[in-house]
């Protein structure tokens, strides 16, 4: 059996990926799908409806915004971390640790959601996720302005980063649930859906 390899061309709209397709189909001899029209015919709808319809929600929009916010500055901050470690602490190697550490905290807190969403509101749980990173980030800029720490007892800083990623986690988890509520008030039924 001969596998065919596949090529896959990713770009910003009307960047000419269906004309280079075309090209590229006929030349290599492959099949041609245009992801477009596979989701149109697949959902019986064109994707500029998808748009539009998600324009019009505006609880999906501010889903959407605030999850592209929270990713962009745990990226930015991820990054600035590791030269934290580098240059600030010193410890290139205790970096490693540190994220590991503040990896348990996220999936950790994203396993007991569900237990605390039984006690607590979206909105209670939204604002604590938001506090508890903004902790986070308040008790690791104390800590680096203070000097309280040294290369060889850098895993004090593990503190903050749990409270950072444990408020993360909640975030994520939280925004989740946000835009599952607000895709199910779009497409099927008045009631949110919490699964």
């Amino acid at each position: 059996m001969m596998l065919k390899n596949n090529v896959f061309l990713i770009g910003f709209m009307g960047c000419g990926k269906s004309t280079i397709s075309k090209m590229l189909s006929e030349k290599l001899g492959l099949k041609m799908v245009d992801s477009d029209e596979y989701i149109e015919n697949e959902q019986n709808m064109k994707i500029s409806d998808m748009f539009k319809a998600l324009f019009k929600n505006d609880q999906a929009m501010t889903v959407v915004v605030s999850i592209i916010l929270v990713y962009t500055s745990l990226n930015i901050c991820g990054n600035l971390v590791l030269y934290f470690f580098r240059f600030d602490v010193g410890n290139d190697g205790a970096y490693s640790i540190f994220a590991a550490v503040a990896f348990a905290a996220q999936v950790l807190v994203m396993m007991v959601i569900p237990l605390f969403r039984k006690r607590f509101s979206k909105s209670q749980l939204f604002i604590s996720g938001f506090i508890i990173q903004i902790a986070g980030f308040a008790v690791i800029l104390i800590m680096a302005f203070a000097k309280l720490y040294t290369p060889q007892s850098w895993y004090i800083l593990c503190l903050p980063g749990i409270l950072i990623y444990l408020g993360y986690g909640m975030l994520n988890v939280i925004m989740t649930i946000f835009l599952s509520d607000s895709v199910c008030l779009l497409y099927t039924s008045p009631s949110p859906r919490d699964s």
